[in-house]
Formats: structure tokens, C-alpha cells, sequence
């Protein structure tokens, strides 16, 4: 009887997991031409299949042990001549659920990560705080609070080791490759070996850090992710780089450009709701907290649309993602200007 039943539910749910996914292994196949119908398919029950094993813990335990299981099963791709790496090649996302947990789910999306604390911290550091938490005893927490605590930890862990496995992989290229090629292959291993794990230290560094955070977390199963005042946390490490002289404001526009490749390159899965409408939303100028005006030439429009417009093909659609200005009295006329 028991067995009859077990059988039963393993039926259900991935009967149920494969009807939840039918939306994405189809953009999924538009998306991946070069892979077969059957080859994506059996990814999804690959990850069906195994996600059943993830049936002991608390619900955000589980979920960290999924999203682990699917950062290792992706397959790091590297875009000739990219300075700005990452990619997810993998979609469905391993089966973590109990049954009676499905009416009580609901999706995260329409949400700004901390960036900024990102490049600020790396995140190593904010592992370290949540260890930090945990290290308090069991009467600071309650349980549910330490079973999120731990899920973070582990969470973070798969995100640092998908990092440098993509460090692992440039570090390869670079042994096979000579001259200049290779040399950008090292570059970019030493960077990956770095960031998102360390606190960024120049301006490559902060732009590839916010990629791939953004990219962990698209790939964790939310949706809409939004890029935040883009101009405020990545500025300070452009003007640094500027005085310093190791970096000029064409290399950074190129950097920029790679960057819109890279958050373009799963814009057709990532439109939930409208054709293009990703979610990854920019907002630029403004002032702080202190109402002074805060605008930079990170700022000003005809960089961002001029970085933006010229990183895709006109022959290839693109998104376009939403470039939202923060306006003040006292704001200056150039910036005004500029946006127009």
C-alpha cells in the first residue's frame, strides 16, 4: 500500500512539474537552437528526478540544495572576445517541493538586489555575516530564522563555486591560447577568481560583480530583476580607475557594452508578462540622502544610450530596458539636456 501510494505521488508531482515547465522548455528551445527537443527534455526530467531527493530540511534549505544542484549542471559559456562573462545554459530548476507546499508558493519578482553591499562586501563577506548571525546561539534565533540563515550560507557557497568555475574554465582557454587571446583569457580568470566572491576593486571588476549577482539570482527562480541606480554604485569605481589612468572612457564604454550583451542574452525567456519587458529596470540620477544632487557622468543619457544601443546587431531584437531619471530641483541643465 505504501509502496502504491509512493509511487502515486512521484507520478503526481512530476506529471505537475512538467506542465509548470512547459512554458519554459519552450523558450527554452527558442532560446538554445542548437540543442534538440530531446536534449532539453531530458535536462528537465534530469532535474525532476533528482530535485525528489531534496524531501528533508525546511523549505529554504531545500531550496539552496536545488538551486546548488542546478549551478552544477550548468555549462560555462564563454562569447569570443567578451570582457563580461556568464550564462545560464540549464533552466529547469530541480523539483524541491512537497505537494501540500504548492498553495502556499508564491514567486518573488519586481525586486532590486543590494548591489552596492555586493561590491561592497563581496559575496564571501556577506556569508560571513550570515555565519556571523547564526554563530549568536539558538536562543537569539528562532528556528525558522536559522533554517533561512543556513540556506543563505549554502546558497552563497554554490554561487562562489559556479564562479570559479568559470574562472577554471578562461584559465583552460588561456593555456590553449596565444598572444593577446590568451592574455585576455588570463585577465578575465583572475577577475572571476575575485569577483562576485571579494569586494570589487576597480571598475571591470564592480560591472562583472553585478552581472553575475543578477544572473544568480534570475537563475534562483525569480523573475524581473531589477539593475537599481545604476550610475550611484558603480561610479566611484569608474572615477577611481579614471584618476588612477588605468582605464579610459572608451575601455569602460566597451566594458558597458559587453554588459548589455550579457543581460541581453536571455531577454526572450525572461519577458514573463510583455514581449522585451524584463524588469531590469535603471534608475539614474537623483540626489541622497541629504537632497544633494548626486548626478555623474555615469549619469547623463547619452552615455548609457549610447553604451546601450551600440552592444547589439540592429538585425537582432533586443529589449530595451527601462532607463528611469531622478529629477530635482537645482538638477543641472547638462544633465537635462542630455536626456532629452
Amino acid at each position: 500500500m505504501k509502496s502504491t501510494l509512493k509511487q502515486a505521488v512521484r507520478r503526481f508531482t512530476f506529471l505537475y512539474h512538467w506542465g509548470k515547465h512547459a512554458k519554459v522548455l519552450q523558450k527554452s528551445i527558442k532560446t538554445h537552437r542548437r540543442k534538440s527537443l530531446l536534449e532539453i527534455l531530458r535536462e528537465d526530467r534530469f532535474m525532476t528526478i533528482h530535485g525528489l531527493r531534496f524531501r528533508d530540511g525546511s523549505l529554504p534549505e531545500r531550496k539552496s540544495r536545488a538551486f546548488e544542484l542546478l549551478l552544477e549542471k550548468q555549462e560555462p559559456v564563454l562569447r569570443e572576445g567578451a570582457r563580461i562573462v556568464g550564462r545560464q545554459t540549464i533552466f529547469s530548476f530541480p523539483y524541491y517541493l512537497k505537494p501540500e507546499e504548492y498553495s502556499h508558493l508564491q514567486s518573488t519578482g519586481n525586486v532590486t538586489p543590494d548591489y552596492a553591499k555586493v561590491l561592497r562586501l563581496g559575496l564571501a563577506g556577506i556569508r560571513a555575516e550570515a555565519q556571523a548571525r547564526l554563530a549568536e546561539g539558538d536562543a537569539a534565533l528562532a528556528p525558522e530564522e536559522r533554517a533561512f540563515l543556513r540556506a543563505v550560507r549554502h546558497s552563497l557557497d554554490a554561487g562562489m563555486a559556479f564562479s570559479r568555475r568559470y574562472a577554471a574554465e578562461l584559465r583552460r582557454r588561456a593555456a590553449a591560447a596565444d598572444g593577446e587571446r590568451g592574455e585576455a583569457f588570463e585577465e578575465l580568470a583572475a577577475l572571476m577568481e575575485r569577483v562576485p566572491a571579494e569586494p570589487a576593486r576597480s571598475f571591470h571588476e564592480a560591472v562583472q560583480s553585478v552581472y553575475f549577482t543578477n544572473l544568480l539570482v534570475w537563475m534562483e527562480g525569480h523573475h524581473l530583476i531589477g539593475l537599481g541606480r545604476f550610475d550611484q554604485y558603480l561610479y566611484p569605481y569608474l572615477e577611481r580607475d579614471l584618476e588612477r589612468g588605468v582605464l579610459s572612457m572608451e575601455e569602460a564604454k566597451q566594458i558597458l557594452i559587453d554588459f548589455w550583451r550579457a543581460v541581453n542574452q536571455e531577454y526572450a525567456r525572461r519577458s514573463s508578462v510583455l514581449p522585451g519587458d524584463t524588469g531590469q529596470a535603471i534608475v539614474i540620477g537623483g540626489v541622497d540622502a541629504a537632497g544633494e544632487d548626486v548626478t555623474n557622468p555615469l549619469s547623463y543619457g547619452r552615455w548609457i544610450r549610447r553604451s546601450f544601443c551600440g552592444s547589439m546587431p540592429r538585425r537582432r531584437p533586443i529589449f530595451c530596458s527601462a532607463v528611469s531619471s531622478w529629477w530635482a530641483r537645482g538638477w543641472a541643465i547638462r544633465f537635462l539636456s542630455a536626456m532629452s
